[in-house]
C-alpha cells in the first residue's frame, strides 16, 4: 500500500549485539562504500546466472597481509554476487507476479499490496565457493540498494532473516519458511531512493565453504521499498571477512 512519501531522505543505523555496524546510505552504488576496516574490498562486476539449483554468481577475495600473526592465514574479504532474487506473495507465491509490479530486475517488499490486499516478500540466494574453506568468518555483511524509481521510498527498510532452500522453479509453489525464532538483522528504519543498505547478519552457521545461503528481506510496512534484484542496476552482495 502506497501513502503519502517521506518528509525527507531518511537514514538509520543500529548496532548488532556490538557487531559491525548496519546503516543506508545515499551512495551511487555498492562499489562507493567502504566495505570493510582494515583490508581492502574490490566491487565484482556482473550478477552471475541465477534461477536454477547448481547456478553460479561471481566472487573476489582479498587479503589484509601476506601472513597474519604467529604465522596465521591472513584475513580475506570475500564478495559474492547473488544467484537468485526474486519477490512473491506468499499466499499465491508466482515471481513473474511480483517482477511485474516491482518492474524488471527490481524487487517489492510489501505487507499488504493495494490491489491483492497480500504481502510480498524478497528471497536472495547467495552460492558461496571454496575460497572459505579453513577458515572463521568474523563479518558478514548484506548489501542491498534501492532503486531510483520515485517509489521506491518505504519508513522501513524491512528485516532479514535466514530462510529455507530455495531456487527460482520453488518460488512458484512456495515461499520458504523462516529458520529459527528471530531475525539475522532488524529493520533499519527510513529508506530513500537510491540508497544501499547493509546489515551485519549475526550468526555462526550461516557461511562456509561451498555452502548455499537463503535469505528473506521481509517487510515490516504497507507503505513498499523496491530494491534492485540480481539484475538490476546495483544488484545484491554478500561480504564475508574470514580468519
Amino acid at each position: 500500500m502506497r501513502v503519502m512519501g517521506l518528509a525527507g531522505r531518511g537514514m538509520a543505523a543500529m548496532g548488532l549485539l556490538g557487531v559491525g555496524l548496519t546503516a543506508c546510505q545515499l551512495v551511487a552504488g555498492i562499489e562507493d562504500i567502504e566495505l570493510t576496516s582494515g583490508s581492502s574490498a574490490s566491487a565484482s562486476s556482473g550478477a552471475g546466472t541465477g534461477g536454477t539449483t547448481g547456478s553460479s554468481a561471481s566472487s573476489s577475495a582479498t587479503s589484509s597481509s601476506a601472513s597474519g600473526a604467529g604465522g596465521a592465514p591472513a584475513p580475506i574479504t570475500v564478495e559474492y554476487m547473488a544467484s537468485v532474487t526474486d519477490c512473491v506473495n506468499p499466499a499465491s507465491p508466482n515471481p513473474d507476479d511480483c517482477a511485474q509490479s516491482a518492474g524488471a530486475g527490481k524487487l517489492r517488499i510489501d505487507t499488504d499490496d493495494n490491489n491483492t490486499h497480500q504481502p510480498w516478500e524478497a528471497y536472495l540466494r547467495f552460492d558461496l565457493d571454496n575460497q572459505l574453506a579453513g577458515r572463521t568468518p568474523t563479518k558478514i555483511t548484506l548489501y542491498v540498494t534501492t532503486t531510483s524509481d520515485s517509489s521506491a521510498p518505504s519508513p522501513n527498510s524491512g528485516e532479514i532473516w535466514e530462510v529455507g532452500m530455495f531456487d527460482r522453479n520453488s518460488l512458484f509453489s512456495s515461499a520458504p519458511a523462516k529458520m529459527g525464532a528471530s531475525s539475522l538483522a532488524g529493520d533499519l528504519g527510513s529508506v530513500a531512493k537510491s540508497m544501499t543498505c547493509s546489515w551485519t547478519l549475526v550468526s555462526s552457521t550461516l557461511v562456509g565453504a561451498n555452502k548455499s545461503v537463503y535469505l528473506g528481506l521481509l517487510p515490516l510496512s504497507s507503505d513498499y521499498a523496491l530494491y534492485y534484484g540480481k539484475d538490476g542496476t546495483t544488484p545484491p552482495k554478500l561480504v564475508i571477512v574470514a580468519q
